[in-house]
């Protein structure tokens, strides 16, 4: 607008040369702010997408992160059954399990040979039950004897 009034001025002034000169200032000082606007379109629609991605960034950030964590809680998991089948294995339970059986084998013999002995003997209760029963015995001989001898008389 500056210019158009500059131009207008000179044209009344019979400077058509100025204002020749003031029009071209205005051709000039349009094609720049529509370059400086078609900028702007451009930046903003740079900006735009530049926001997309880092919004698509951020996103797998947070898939990443995700992905971390249960790639951490698989790693302690599986470094926990590691150490759990390592200890299944390892001498030392090998070794305790083969005592156990030893100790547990030990003990049978020793049950075995408490059998054994059982077998050849006769327990206290059986002994006592014997002597009860040699005791009734003698009684009853001792019974028939006095009624027989009462019988002859």
């Amino acid at each position: 607008e500056q210019w158009q009034a500059k131009a207008e001025l000179a044209l009344n002034k019979d400077r058509e040369d100025l204002a020749r000169a003031a029009l071209m200032e205005k051709k000039k000082s349009s094609e720049s702010a529509q370059a400086l606007v078609d900028e702007l379109a451009h930046t903003d629609e740079h900006l735009s997408k530049l926001q997309g991605e880092i919004s698509q960034l951020q996103d797998k950030l947070s898939d990443a992160k995700v992905r971390q964590k249960a790639i951490v809680i698989r790693e302690k998991s599986a470094s926990s059954r590691l150490k759990v089948k390592e200890n299944i294995h390892s001498t030392r339970v090998n070794d305790a399990l083969s005592r156990f059986d030893h100790y547990e084998r030990k003990v049978d013999d020793i049950e075995a040979e408490i059998e054994s002995y059982d077998l050849g003997s006769k327990s206290l209760a059986d002994e006592i039950a014997d002597l009860e029963s040699d005791d009734k015995v003698d009684d009853e001989l001792a019974q028939l004897k006095a009624k027989m001898k009462n019988n002859q008389k």
